[in-house]
């Protein structure tokens, strides 16, 4: 094939333009050292910082501040908070722990009591 008969077109760029053989289209690429956002974040909930807590100051990474920030919240009553912390608790616990720990039928009425009362049905408990 001659230069005469090469035409360029979608997928065929002029032949000066194209890379040599060897050369990358990213010839710098990702810079040492850079990190991705997964990393970035993982590394920022792990700083530490001061809270005050009983009227003591203590160093928390942040990760433990937010948890403690939730928890205090569902103990104050918000419901995404306590929602939060159901969730969470439910998918670290251990299914052979609780296998035992069966709600029982005043437990069962309250917690659907509660369901109702947060789904707007405020005539639930009677």
């Amino acid at each position: 094939m001659s230069k005469d008969d090469y035409t360029v077109g979608k997928g065929k760029p002029p032949t000066k333009t194209r890379f040599k053989p060897g050369q990358s289209g990213n010839y710098a690429g990702r810079p040492k050292g850079s990190k991705n956002f997964r990393t970035d974040f993982l590394e920022e909930l792990q700083l530490k910082i001061e809270i005050t807590e009983g009227g003591k100051k203590q160093q928390v990474t942040k990760q433990r501040a937010i948890i403690k920030r939730m928890i205090n919240g569902a103990m104050s009553g918000e419901s995404k908070s306590a929602d939060a912390v159901m969730r969470l608790s439910l998918a670290f616990s251990d299914p052979d722990a609780t296998a035992d720990n069966k709600l029982s039928a005043e437990e069962l009425k309250l917690l659907s009591a509660f369901v109702d009362i947060e789904r707007g049905s405020h005539d639930a408990v009677k």
